[in-house]
């Protein structure tokens, strides 16, 4: 820059003068961010954090599996554990921590998190924790504290744990040649067997702290939280921002909600509605034979539905819709496909492909037919 602007005045050698002279000047005038070591206590935290694993690459049966690793780690051992998730949810803090003190054969004086909507919420100008998260600590007797706004190095334990263990990871899937496996199961297993390695490093450390920890409760800690949840007028119950459909008699009702971590159960009283497996991501509970006996009574509300792609359970019935809809017309079309789902509700999806094909044959030959007659003519 200088030589742009000063023409022969600079040699390119006086580059590395001015640097120094630059780095003195701010050592001089500009104080830097002070970092003060922490004395951790053994058994007093567990530091808890979620890290986006996607960019691992990693596939289940040659899908991508987009995920996050919840990440705990004891500050004064850094012995570590982490569980693979789908959300940073209630439910996932939930399972890492149960696994955590299983693993681990004990509980911490408290835990430590950030301030996400997974623990607390805003009350005010400050921020208090969840009932769940509380009622929670309560029933066991933990501790808990957060970290400040905006300073993630207050957790500086689990925040280095998750870029070294994420590196861990990735070097171990280029070893093991692919990054591919058969079922989830599998890639839990392939996280343990290296957490194991990663833990054996720190067994002094750790069998200091160990004997500080508290014995888990008989009958370990929940796989599940239980809450109540009404059912909208859409026949849906809400859990976790997805929505999971049941039927329509209990609009308006409350039901209770089992939520684990792969299934949720509906009951209303004592009486069990709905075991259904949990759903992640984009998906959405919807069980169309909940809702198409309605629906056919206003077939107008079809085609606008926010979830009407539940009535296409697969490629093939989208298919035979977008045929029909071809030979009578959207809105004749939107009437035909809900009346045959009814008839045919009670037949298991995996048959539902065959029955619509035999059922609709016939239909759309005869359409073709009458269609190919003007033509023929002229």
């Amino acid at each position: 820059y200088l030589q742009h602007l000063h023409p022969g005045c600079f040699a390119d050698g006086q580059l590395r003068t001015l640097q120094r002279q630059f780095r003195r000047h701010r050592a001089r005038t500009r104080a830097k961010k002070v970092f003060f070591a922490q004395e951790h206590k053994p058994g007093e935290w567990l530091q808890i954090d979620w890290t986006d694993g996607s960019g691992l690459g990693v596939t289940v049966r040659g899908e991508p599996f987009a995920h996050l690793l919840a990440h705990a780690v004891f500050p004064f051992s850094n012995w570590e554990w982490t569980t693979v998730c789908h959300s940073e949810s209630f439910a996932s803090l939930l399972a890492l921590v149960r696994e955590t003190a299983n693993r681990a054969g004990g509980l911490p004086q408290g835990l430590q998190t950030d301030n996400s909507c997974t623990v607390t919420h805003r009350i005010g100008s400050g921020r208090a924790f969840n009932a769940a998260y509380a009622g929670f600590l309560a029933r066991y007797g933990l501790q808990a504290r957060t970290i400040n706004l905006g300073c993630p190095n207050e957790d500086g334990d689990v925040e280095s744990a998750h870029r070294h263990f994420l590196r861990q990871v990735d070097v171990a899937l280029g070893f093991r040649g692919n990054r591919d496996f058969d079922s989830l199961d599998d890639y839990r297993q392939f996280l343990a067997r290296l957490l194991c390695g990663r833990n054996a490093t720190r067994q002094a450390a750790w069998a200091q702290e160990r004997e500080t920890l508290r014995p888990v409760p008989d009958g370990g800690l929940p796989d599940r939280i239980e809450e109540d949840r009404r059912v909208d007028p859409g026949s849906l119950v809400t859990v976790d921002s997805h929505v999971y459909s049941v039927p329509p008699s209990y609009i308006g009702e409350e039901l209770h909600c089992r939520i684990g971590w792969e299934r949720i159960e509906f009951w209303h009283g004592t009486t069990p509605i709905r075991d259904v497996v949990r759903v992640w991501g984009e998906e959405q509970g919807i069980e169309w034979r909940d809702l198409v006996q309605a629906l056919s009574r206003k077939p107008g509300a079809f085609a606008a539905y926010r979830y009407r792609d539940a009535f296409f359970p697969c490629t093939e019935l989208r298919d035979m819709y977008g045929k029909l809809a071809a030979a009578r017309g959207p809105e004749q079309a939107d009437r035909e496909w809900l009346g045959l789902l009814v008839t045919l509700r009670d037949v298991p999806d995996d048959r539902l492909a065959a029955a619509l094909r035999c059922t609709l044959s016939p239909s759309l030959a005869g359409v073709a037919a009458a269609e190919s007659v003007p033509r023929a003519v002229g």
